[in-house]
C-alpha cells in the first residue's frame, strides 16, 4: 500500500521536515503567495507532490540552504492546477 499525507497550505510559508514517504501539498494561493521550504536533500527519500489550487499569486519551492532544484535555488510557478513532484538525488532536489 502507498502511504502518503495530504496537507492544504494557506499560510505564506510552509517548512517541510519529512525525510521519507510521500507528501501531497495543495497550495491555496487565494490570499497570498506561498513558499514551501524543503528539508535537506542529503539522505532524504521523501517524495513531495506540490500543486497550486488557486488562480491568484505564486507558489515557490526552496531547497535547504544552497541545495538546488534542477540547478536553481528555487522553482516558482503561477498557473493554477499546475503540480510538480520533487525527489532527492541525495545532493539536490529534482523535479520529475
Amino acid at each position: 500500500d502507498l502511504a502518503y499525507t495530504v496537507a492544504t497550505q494557506t499560510a505564506a510559508t510552509r517548512n517541510e521536515t519529512a525525510t521519507s514517504g510521500e507528501k501531497v501539498i495543495l497550495c491555496d494561493t487565494t490570499s497570498n503567495s506561498i513558499t514551501v521550504n524543503l528539508p535537506t536533500a542529503v539522505g532524504n527519500t521523501a517524495k513531495f507532490h506540490i500543486k497550486k489550487i488557486a488562480a491568484a499569486n505564486t507558489v515557490t519551492v526552496d531547497g535547504a540552504t544552497t541545495e538546488t532544484i534542477d540547478g536553481s535555488l528555487t522553482a516558482a510557478w503561477t498557473p493554477v492546477n499546475v503540480s510538480y513532484t520533487l525527489i532527492s538525488d541525495n545532493v539536490n532536489w529534482r523535479i520529475i
